[in-house]
């Protein structure tokens, strides 16, 4: 066994003298070091290749959900009603009425500037350009 961590470790150093040029005599946290400047290097380089592939922050009826699922499986699995499971019934109503809350704010946003083109438009003003 202390065969192969030797070994490991004696490839280990061989691989980051030829990566980085650190001397293979140097103290390990010199070559950890020189190991770490290359790794975020290459990090930033590669991070817009994997940028598609990192997770999009969760939504708020996702979370609702997430928390809801779990408590009303417990609350079926003991026995307790659902109207007495209070925070089952709440997540589950504001994780069904945020999706229509956020329509609605988008509708109320577009009313002004509807009501806008359309004075612009009866008074016969051209919409100024920014």
């Amino acid at each position: 066994m202390f065969g192969g961590i030797y070994l490991s470790y004696k490839f280990f150093r061989e691989i980051v003298r030829r990566a980085t040029g650190v001397p293979a005599e140097a103290p390990l946290l010199g070559a950890l070091f020189a190991v770490g400047v290359v790794v975020k290097a290459l990090a930033r380089l590669a991070a817009p290749v994997f940028k598609p592939l990192r997770p999009k922050p969760p939504s708020a009826p996702g979370v609702l959900a997430a928390v809801a699922v779990p408590s009303a499986i417990l609350s079926r699995a003991t026995g307790v009603p659902a109207r007495d499971a209070t925070i089952v019934s709440g997540a589950m109503a504001t994780g069904a009425a945020l999706p229509a809350m956020r329509i609605l704010v988008a509708l109320a946003r577009l009313v002004p500037a509807a009501l806008g083109e359309a004075a612009r438009f009866a008074t016969g003003r051209p919409r100024e350009r920014a």
